[in-house]
């Protein structure tokens, strides 16, 4: 994982994905960027606090004594060392936290919140939480907790700490997983409210997405099951196995087994997923996008097919950069690690897109087309000419075999229409200064209000601006866009009875006299000099509104019960006592 940002950094070792995971008997680790700040013991820095307390023996490690500026663990490889060592269990997991908030913040060009009620600036980090076979973000509890779990070990003499134990906070695709929904949480807080099936379906599989293309950004675990080339040229691949079917079953299969040798049993699967092997092998014609809605698929299963998605566009740019210039001579045999390195940079580039995609999304009731129309616009933002791996255009090729089109209220290459409404219409401006709009929610509040017919913004319903971030994003060429980010929201409470009188359509069981709660909003993004470059809304008089009323209507909720407290708990045990079961086909 490289993150390219304007703050100092630092590097500290952690596990390239967990203790199983070896080359040649060796642990397979990599070097990943933090910032370069004082840690005080724990380790503790200014956003991320590890504390190593055990609530199933109530027991509290302490940390190592010292500053925790030290990476201990630059040139140790011995797997049965560091899994014995409770003190790099506590560095793997803050180095990757602070990695993928890092990733984050250099990617949206700005300082990133927790979407903690107290206002708190640590995430708390447990790296031994519990003794059970899960692994969750919480917000009440401002932190992730990684759980730990005996492993059956049979007849095996002497048992070493590896084979009778399985760390989650050692498995850097579940630190990353649990990191994403914090760090998405704080990002866009009201995708952990009950919505349509696509809201919590998104959540885990952006999680799951950040997770597996960070991992596929390390050269070293891509390098691990490349084929080896002739006798005597290991260093070499065959270009025919840079072929997105080969490396579909080669790279993305293959780590998938390669992650899944030492998973206790199949216990931890319950807690990671099987997401890299399973998501790459699903099958478009059997798991489509609009035939799981109408089914009402669970979040997890329905997340897979936009993981899918994803991980197929990644083999499609990979395959593309791996047959340009790579084998010049037209020997059929391409270097090994520049082979891997290209597929490195493809997830790299792909993960930078996923990223910025948030800034372009609706604030609440999201769909699957919304985020590719969002990763589209925010690439093109960033790289107008496609650039030359055409990374906007397998994505749309991708996503679109599994059922996934852009959004409404979007050009014909996907991208969010320009402009602040579908009249439209040109808002009016100088009601306030744009220096002001940059950062001031009463200024934007000003612009909202004097501009609510043109941005179709209800004047009936409550408003709220809830955030104006001014973003500073580098494009790869070196390109800088700057760009203000702002969200609002909107509520209107009133009944069953009154949705006719909205032109919205009431469930059929729902009796009028139910007390019913719409949501709506948007997402402005201004450019440089203060001009609205685009209104991405879902107003509270939506059509979009009948999805979202339906699907909650079936879970028993109108909209008032908005609880998320404990929402990640819950998923993450619900998959653990599904453990790795498929979804059944023919949805």
């Amino acid at each position: 994982m490289v993150a390219s940002t304007r703050h100092p950094t630092r590097y500290l070792t952690v596990l390239a994905q967990d203790p199983s995971v070896q080359l040649k008997g060796k642990a397979v680790t990599v070097r990943v960027p933090v910032p370069a700040g004082a840690l005080a013991p724990g380790p503790k820095g200014h956003r991320i606090h590890v504390i190593d307390f055990d609530a199933t023996r109530n027991l509290y490690f302490p940390p190592r004594p010292g500053s925790g500026v030290e990476d201990d663990y630059a040139s140790e490889t011995d797997p049965e060392k560091l899994v014995a060592d409770r003190h790099f269990h506590a560095q793997n997991a803050y180095a990757l936290v602070a990695a993928t908030l890092l990733h984050f913040e250099a990617a949206l060009g700005r300082y990133l919140a927790w979407a903690f009620p107290s206002g708190s600036h640590h995430l708390k980090v447990a790296p031994h939480a519990f003794a059970e076979p899960n692994a969750y973000y919480s917000r009440r509890d401002e932190g992730v907790a990684f759980g730990y779990l005996p492993m059956d070990v049979g007849r095996k003499r002497r048992p070493s700490l590896m084979d009778r134990m399985v760390f989650t906070c050692l498995s850097a695709d579940i630190v990353i997983h649990e990191t994403t929904h914090a760090i998405l949480d704080g990002l866009r807080s009201d995708y952990m409210r009950a919505s349509t099936l696509d809201q919590p379906a998104f959540h885990e599989a952006f999680a799951d997405i950040v997770a597996l293309l960070s991992a596929l950004s390390h050269k070293e675990l891509i390098t691990l099951v490349l084929p080896k080339g002739p006798p005597g040229r290991w260093d070499l691949v065959s270009r025919k196995d840079l072929k997105v079917k080969p490396l579909r079953h080669n790279v993305l299969i293959g780590l998938g087994e390669q992650f899944g040798k030492a998973l206790a049993q199949q216990k931890l699967i319950a807690v990671r997923g099987d997401a890299l092997r399973t998501s790459a092998a699903l099958d478009p014609k059997e798991f489509n996008y609009g035939r799981m809605i109408a089914a009402g698929a669970e979040a997890h299963h329905l997340g897979e097919v936009l993981v899918a998605a994803t991980l197929n566009a990644f083999l499609h740019v990979w395959e593309a950069r791996a047959q340009k210039g790579l084998d010049p001579t037209g020997s059929g045999l391409v270097d090994r690690d520049r082979a891997a390195e290209e597929g490195a940079k493809a997830a790299e580039h792909l993960l930078r897109i996923v990223i910025r995609a948030i800034d372009y999304m609706p604030p609440i009731n999201i769909s699957f087309p919304d985020f590719l129309s969002a990763m589209l616009t925010a690439d093109h933002e960033a790289v107008p000419d496609q650039g030359q791996h055409n990374y906007r255009g397998v994505l749309k090729q991708s996503f679109a075999t599994f059922g996934i089109h852009p959004a409404g209220g979007t050009d014909p290459d996907g991208l969010w229409n320009r402009g602040a409404s579908r009249q439209k219409r040109e808002p009016l401006y100088g009601f306030s200064g744009h220096v002001e709009m940059t950062w001031d929610r009463e200024a934007v509040m000003r612009f909202i209000w004097e501009n609510r017919k043109v941005l179709e913004v209800d004047a009936d319903a409550f408003t709220k601006v809830a955030s104006v971030r001014p973003a500073v994003r580098v494009a790869p060429d070196g390109f800088v866009l700057r760009e203000t980010v702002v969200e609002y929201f909107q509520l209107l409470d009133l009944t069953a009875r009154d949705l006719k009188g909205l032109k919205l359509r009431k469930p059929d069981t729902m009796p009028d006299s139910t007390p019913v709660r719409l949501l709506g909003g948007g997402t402005m993004i201004f450019d440089d000099y203060g001009r609205l470059k685009f209104h991405i809304g879902t107003g509270v008089r939506s059509r979009r509104q009948n999805d979202r009323l339906g699907s909650m209507w079936a879970q028993g909720q109108t909209g008032r019960d908005l609880g998320v407290r404990r929402r990640f708990e819950q998923m993450h045990r619900m998959r653990a006592l599904e453990g790795s079961e498929r979804p059944p086909s023919g949805w």
